[in-house]
């Protein structure tokens, strides 16, 4: 991805500064994509520009709030050469709220986990069908949805931000099969249901813990290896913490607080968790804002 470097001009208005940027940031898209183009050539492969595509974050203001601009309001194109060929190929472009699958997950550039949330259901629904008309036995039923639906949703959980009640949206229509085939009533108590056998529970694996617990786990890891990953993790640490206002570490706040200053990101969806359970967090590189006045 690229970013716009240019500086603002002062005798410009905000909608033309603004453009500037989105001009800025297109050009160096164009240049890094077509390098990577010719260094994957030069090497003897080749880059299948069909399949590519690409998508424009930049803003529309209106009475001071910001909403995602789409191609119409930003419009602009990405063009580039293909192996030998001087010809200039239009690479499509992506609504920033069009959702596109990586590697087992589909995101998109506003951060809505929409299709996701979708398809996930989805697997759900067809796993409760399949189940439905099986003979599967009680503890074969048990073994399925923890060994096979589970593995199948939570595979992209750890870059989901699903809140609790949208997990539960996706894991209902299966539980309400799995709960009958194990000679349950489907309103048996959750606790009972989740619950860990040293308490009597049937340990039938959560989607929101699913989710939460592969969180803590991605961002433990990236924080401890110092990497790339871990240092933006640190970034994004330092501007919720600028955004929320305080000087107390927001692990350390409650979530349902600070919701209302907090749009739904991937570090919001790890502090709400993190604040269901009555958990902390402590990172020592964790910038917090000094007081300006006593």
């Amino acid at each position: 991805g690229a970013t716009s470097t240019y500086k603002d001009d002062k005798s410009l208005s905000m909608d033309d500064n603004l453009r500037l940027h989105e001009l800025q940031a297109m050009d160096d898209l164009q240049k890094l994509a077509q390098q990577y183009e010719r260094l994957l050539f030069s090497t003897g492969g080749a880059l299948n520009l069909k399949k590519c595509h690409w998508a424009l974050i930049s803003w529309v203001w209106s009475n001071g709030t910001p909403t995602l601009a789409n191609i119409l309001q930003a419009p602009g194109d990405l063009l580039l050469t293909d192996g030998t060929s001087p010809t200039l190929n239009a690479i499509p472009r992506l609504e920033p709220t069009d959702s596109y699958r990586t590697l087992g997950a589909h995101i998109n550039g506003s951060g809505m986990m929409t299709k996701a949330l979708q398809l996930s259901r989805s697997h759900s629904e067809k796993f409760a069908a399949n189940l439905r008309n099986s003979s599967l036995l009680a503890a074969a039923a048990h073994m399925a949805f923890n060994m096979y639906l589970i593995p199948k949703i939570s595979y992209a959980l750890p870059v989901s931000t699903f809140t609790e009640k949208e997990c539960t949206f996706i894991q209902a229509p299966a539980m309400s099969t799995v709960l009958p085939k194990m000679k349950l009533n489907r309103n048996t108590a959750r606790s009972i249901v989740h619950g860990p056998a040293n308490y009597g529970g049937l340990m039938l694996r959560n989607v929101y813990c699913e989710q939460g617990l592969g969180q803590l786990k991605l961002f433990l890891g990236h924080i401890r290896n110092r990497d790339k990953v871990g240092d933006t993790i640190i970034v994004a640490m330092s501007t919720l913490q600028l955004r929320i206002g305080s000087t107390v570490p927001f692990f350390d706040l409650p979530y349902t607080r600070y919701a209302k200053w907090e749009v739904k990101t991937w570090l919001g969806s790890l502090w709400q968790f993190i604040h269901t359970l009555g958990w902390s967090l402590e990172v020592r590189r964790h910038w917090t804002p000094k007081r300006q006045r006593v």
